[in-house]
């Protein structure tokens, strides 16, 4: 109904409630100044259901875009109360047109709709006045024009379906204050007067006691204004976007890349749209700091109750709201629709990723911007398109864009780097690991220059020393086999994918081949020769097929869930070649130049190890080349033997690294992606590292503008 004073061109909406607020009696009052309606007007549009003007006429009279378009939001009214009453007197007419409505009398079974009888009159104005019943929009507020009492309209629904407790109201007044966008200054605010335009629109919701304290303009809630962290800005029909983030106290910086794109680097089937993220962190000297920020705190003092007070606040506002020409799209943000399902990206990377609860946001669409963003029939949300799907892929980007960044400030990590020097021609952070700290080799040393002579002392400590080194063994070998079938996950589809027609083709030729069999049995002798031919061609098929099912597993073989493997020969160009032809259909649908090395460089070492090192880096590389255009698109991999082992440079023409996650690149969950972990790049460096001795590093200048790694094998190749 608020919606509907709207795109009536109102300036102002009241919603009265009228004591006692009990069922079967009371009422509910919304009461706007729009333009009103005149008589021919109610009974040809707004007593027939699911009229198309609102769908045929885009606009209001000021320019608005109408906010309905399926002509039955008004018949609402008749799950509050069980009477309603409209009065309402169109702009520039001397009349009033009165209309009573019995909800009951639609109950009976034997009348059409144009057979109910409704009480409808038009006369002299009664209400709709100077002094009469739209001078409350006014109440203690600026003196309104001249003739902002003269038009509008008035539904008042009488004698209510149930009693209104203040959590019932509560939850209105919080409907109310998401309703229209809290980010956008030209709506929503107090002061609109006569709705001359889109914006200057505001609602206004008189509560009687012993709940008055909840009376009052309607206006997004103080703390939005504190946020921890933001990210916000557009993005168009094309991807393309200017985001930026900033943390509280900071200067703004924005976002890189300057494009966004869906399903293996398309273009999105949704937009130009506008977004805005706002998160908190909600751990207590958290919430203690923005209490301060809000002025809650008493006498320098934060309790526990403001703390509580606050997160109550935040539970009530957060979500992340679509609001399509000013309104919002229900459900999208209420507390129990996490329609971006955070709470499960929390559960699978708590270290990163942010709950529901901590992030309130504001996607603003326009309905002629996004024809494919479409509602159900119901209005419980929008179609499950892919528009919808889109949206939702391009905001989890953003979205992993904040929480990259804020994961840094919170580890007191520093700010964004710049990009090196043109002269650097590498960048090698330290590499993590999981084990330096689990030795006590340190405490041995100390121990036998220290106490010689206490060979209880030595012994205990000896034993302990070799008991920490064969559990950490043990620990390792299970994390290879978890890297292993981590890896394997990325490239499960894509064996699928190879698998199934071969494998389709072998069913196939061995059914033939049996029915043909079959034949043979009854056949004449001068048939066999024939049956026998074609049977071996079958079988033959079959052969060929089988290769090619064998040569894709042996593919994925190092990915297997046993053991590490002993160090073996093998040729370090065959494993690289193996790995890319496991993407080729993924690496053809990108349209990817490829580029590998020829040579036979004979490596000793663990081939599943050497698998996973290279997936990790080519599913990087896939991932960040949908960020450039098509033509632009390439990989270089390249293997040199050195002085101090062997060198796999391998190299993409994407975006590059960026700066606000360069720092920390090898660390674990240091990502960019919106459902990436982070932990690729960490799982290749232990793998160089701890077994081969070798090292990572990231070079600024590779033969591919965009990521470079180097990789050097010391050990045993």
């Amino acid at each position: 109904l608020v919606k509907n004073a709207y795109d009536a061109d109102a300036g102002r909406v009241l919603v009265r409630l009228i004591p006692p607020l009990e069922k079967d009696a009371g009422g509910v009052e919304v009461i706007d100044n729009g333009h009103g309606m005149s008589f021919d007007t109610v009974k040809a549009a707004w007593l027939e259901p699911a009229t198309p003007r609102k769908r045929k006429q885009k606009t209001s009279p000021s320019g608005r875009r109408l906010t309905g378009e399926k002509g039955i939001g008004r018949l609402a009214s008749a799950r509050l109360a069980k009477e309603l009453v409209l009065v309402t007197r169109a702009k520039g007419s001397p009349d009033e047109v009165r209309l009573l409505m019995d909800w009951s009398a639609f109950d009976q079974p034997d009348l059409y709709l144009d057979e109910v009888e409704l009480l409808l009159e038009e006369g002299p104005p009664e209400e709709i006045l100077p002094g009469g019943a739209t001078r409350a929009l006014w109440s203690g507020q600026e003196s309104p024009p001249a003739d902002a009492q003269s038009h509008g309209t008035i539904l008042r629904m009488q004698d209510l379906m149930s009693d209104w407790e203040r959590e019932r109201i509560e939850e209105v007044r919080t409907r109310l204050r998401r309703l229209i966008s809290p980010f956008d200054p030209t709506i929503g605010r107090a002061g609109g007067s006569q709705g001359d335009g889109p914006g200057g629109f505001s609602i206004i919701l008189e509560v009687p006691s012993p709940h008055a304290d909840l009376s009052g303009p309607i206006s997004p809630p103080d703390l939005l204004e504190h946020p921890m962290y933001r990210v916000y800005g557009s993005v168009k029909a094309d991807g393309f976007h200017n985001l930026v983030y900033q943390r509280r106290g900071q200067s703004p910086e924005p976002i890189r890349p300057d494009r966004l794109t869906v399903r293996k680097g398309k273009e999105p089937t949704v937009g130009p749209f506008t977004i805005e993220l706002r998160v908190w962190d909600r751990e207590p000297d958290d919430i203690r700091e923005l209490a301060r920020l809000e002025g809650r705190d008493r006498n320098g003092h934060v309790d526990g109750s403001t703390v509580r007070d606050i997160r109550n606040d935040l539970d009530q506002i957060s979500g992340v709201s679509i609001y399509r020409d000013h309104f919002r799209i229900l459900p999208y943000g209420e507390p129990t629709n996490d329609w971006l399902r955070l709470g499960i990206r929390r559960v699978q990377n708590p270290t990163v990723r942010i709950s529901n609860n901590q992030v309130v946001g504001y996607i603003a669409i326009g309905a002629d911007e996004n024809k494919q963003l479409v509602d159900q029939s119901n209005r419980e949300g929008l179609q499950n398109t892919m528009a919808l799907q889109d949206l939702r892929e391009l905001t989890l980007d953003i979205l992993a864009q904040l929480e990259a960044r804020r994961r840094d400030y919170r580890k007191g990590l520093q700010e964004p780097t710049s990009p090196p020097p043109p002269d650097e021609p590498a960048f090698n952070p330290r590499l993590p690991s999981l084990f330096e700290e689990l030795n006590v080799d340190q405490i041995a040393s100390h121990v036998e220059r220290r106490y010689p002579s206490d060979k209880k002392l030595r012994k205990l400590v000896s034993d302990r020393q070799k008991t920490l080194q064969d559990q950490v063994t043990e620990i390792q070998e299970v994390l290879a086999r978890y890297r292993r079938l981590s890896t394997l996950g990325m490239i499960v589809d894509t064996v699928l994918h190879d698998v199934r027609t071969p494998l389709g083709l072998v069913r196939g030729r061995a059914e033939l081949g049996a029915r043909t069999l079959r034949k043979a049995l009854v056949a004449t002798i001068d048939d066999c020769e024939e049956i026998l031919k074609t049977t071996l061609a079958r079988l033959e098929e079959i052969e060929q097929h089988a290769a090619v099912l064998n040569a894709v597993f042996q593919k994925i073989e190092p990915f297997g869930g046993r053991k590490r493997g002993r160090p073996r020969t093998i040729v370090l160009e065959d494993t690289i070649s193996d790995m890319f032809a496991l993407r080729a259909a993924d690496l053809e649908e990108l349209g990817v130049r490829v580029s590998l090395p020829t040579g036979s460089t004979h490596v000793t070492v663990d081939s599943n190890e050497m698998a996973q090192i290279i997936t990790n880096l080519l599913d990087n590389s896939l991932h960040w080349l949908t960020q450039v255009p098509e033509p632009d698109r390439a990989i270089a991999v390249d293997v040199t033997r050195v002085e101090e082992g062997v060198e796999i440079l391998f190299s993409d023409s994407g975006p590059g690294v960026d700066p606000a996650i360069r720092p920390r690149l090898f660390e674990p969950y240091a990502t960019l992606k919106s459902e990436g972990v982070g932990l690729g790049l960490t799982i290749v460096g232990e793998i160089v590292t701890e077994y081969y001795d070798g090292a990572l590093q990231l070079v600024n200048r590779g033969p591919l503008p965009g990521a470079s790694f180097r990789i050097l094998l010391r050990h045993r190749v």
